[in-house]
């Protein structure tokens, strides 16, 4: 038996003065039996557990493993970042690993008109598309503060708005003068060959997509094929060739330094002079994965703006917009002079040089204006703006449909005040002659037709004292007896006036 006896004296009862003394007895037979323990006892004949094995570390304490001699064990190493300027800084590292940075970002201003851009594309037979982005620039671009967003067909969410954001891989970037092939996973091997990313939902001809810095709330359009704001049938337009998103290949053209900033519709161009683009036949692929560059950017600023966690290091006016990326310019879509790539409004949009009548009914249309002034004017109900009649089978300038056919003779029995075109079933059965003027004397009330015969008796004497202007038909005169000179009266010249004529035989 062994053990230990623990005692504690109090000298006169007082704690304070408390004293301790340890006895102890026998001698143990317990130990560690292990002879491969560091702690192996050769006396011991009953193991108490508590041997020590070597393992990181040797029973003197020593590493087992220290290849590089640090004096850190192997196991224990912890490859990590030492950079504290590095997003990936690990305090805890014990062997120098590979330090991650912030990519400096082209400043708009200082571009010399360098950025990112579309430099191939295409959709071919069954699932052989692609797309390629070219960096033109003298520096790596991460991609990871890009997108390409889409839209499927028409837009779903409006015209102008993307239908799905896309990001790219974490760790995505292009080298200086190198590309990026964006391709659909079941495409062909040639084409596999160069994919630096699998996408599956890649366009059918009439789906527009963007290259975009920022993110899905708060973006730049750097380039575009296609675009937001509407189905285009098969596919869009390039370069005179009809429906050249599909079934077709492009390519930019070597001079071209930038992306459209979202304005496709000039990219593309009406002819091979002023189209940014050469149209190849389907499942052509050449230069895939290369891009012949004939263009000079100039140099370029390029300023870290981001931190690791992407915020900008400074926003002023906090719109998610880095203040050295912001670009002044009308941002109101609604506006004559709006800018895609403005970030900040300086209050120049203008809304009237623009403006006049949108509408394609109008006869004032204007194919050049974008916002409706309520100036639009329309033709009359059949008739074109011309005033010309849409539909008048019989050309005699009445429109059919304002035709109302009847008896237009207004003296026939049947007369109709509301036709205009004669039906020529005027009836005239009803009709009879005769004077029609109540005022005359021989008025025939039965009489339809006037014949001309209307007679008005009465005295036609000027001189009398009852003459009627309007008579045609003699009737009695009434005179003043006695007045030989018609002078509306009676006195002496009548009486000379008779003797004068005294004496003379009447015939």
């Amino acid at each position: 038996m062994t053990g230990q006896l623990y005692i504690q004296v109090f000298p006169e009862g007082v704690g304070a003065n408390a004293e301790y003394l340890t006895l102890s007895f026998g001698s143990s037979t317990c130990g560690c039996t292990d002879e491969n323990a560091c702690n192996y006892n050769a006396g011991a004949i009953y193991d108490d557990g508590s041997c020590v094995i070597a393992g990181i570390y040797t029973c003197e304490g020593v590493c087992a493993n220290d290849a590089d001699g640090d004096g850190v064990c192997d196991e224990l190493e912890i490859v990590g970042c030492y950079d504290e300027e590095a997003c990936n800084y690990n305090a805890d590292a014990t062997d120098e690993g590979t330090c991650e940075y912030v990519q400096p970002t082209l400043l708009p201003e200082s571009g010399a008109g360098c950025t990112l851009f579309f430099s191939g594309y295409a959709e071919g037979s069954s699932n052989n598309k692609f797309m390629e982005i070219y960096n033109p620039t003298d520096a790596t671009i991460d991609l990871t503060q890009y997108g390409f967003p889409n839209v499927s067909n028409a837009p779903d969410n409006g015209e102008g708005n993307y239908d799905f954001w896309n990001d790219f891989p974490a760790g995505a970037s292009i080298a200086p003068g190198d590309v990026y092939v964006i391709a659909h996973g079941s495409s062909d091997p040639s084409i596999l060959a160069e994919a630096d990313h699998l996408f599956t939902f890649l366009s059918n001809g009439d789906d527009g997509f963007m290259l975009v810095f920022g993110t899905s709330d708060n973006y730049v359009a750097i380039d575009a094929i296609g675009d937001f704001n509407g189905d285009p049938g098969s596919g869009w337009n390039v370069a005179g060739v009809t429906n050249a998103t599909a079934n077709h290949s492009l390519i930019r053209k070597s001079d071209i330094t930038s992306g459209n900033g979202g304005d496709w519709i000039a990219s593309a161009g009406t002819t091979e002079e002023d189209s940014e683009w050469i149209v190849l036949d389907n499942n052509d692929w050449t230069g895939l994965g290369s891009h012949d560059f004939s263009g000079s950017c100039g140099g370029g600023t390029y300023a870290v703006v981001y931190d690791c966690d992407g915020v900008c290091l400074s926003d002023t006016d906090g719109d998610g917009v880095c203040d050295e990326l912001e670009i002044a310019g009308c941002t109101d879509s609604g506006a004559c002079n709006y800018e895609f790539a403005a970030t900040d409004d300086n209050g120049s949009c203008e809304y009237l040089t623009c403006a006049g009548c949108t509408d394609l009914e109008g006869c004032n249309y204007d194919d050049a204006a974008t916002i409706e002034d309520g100036s639009c004017t329309y033709p009359d109900p059949f008739l074109d703006c011309a005033g010309n009649c849409l539909n008048d089978l019989n050309i005699n300038g009445i429109c059919d449909e304002l035709e109302v056919l009847g008896c237009t003779y207004a003296a026939a029995c049947n007369y109709d005040a509301d036709a205009n075109v004669d039906d020529g079933q005027c009836d005239f059965a009803c009709l009879l002659t005769g004077c029609t003027d109540p005022a005359a004397d021989n008025y025939d009330a039965a009489a339809t037709v006037d014949n001309g015969n209307c007679f008005y008796v009465g005295c036609m004497d000027t001189d009398a004292l009852n003459y009627d202007a309007g008579a045609n038909f003699p009737g009695s005169c009434e005179y003043c007896e006695g007045d030989f000179n018609f002078d509306g009266e009676v006195d002496v010249n009548d009486l000379l006036d008779f003797f004068q004529l005294w004496g003379n035989v009447c015939e």
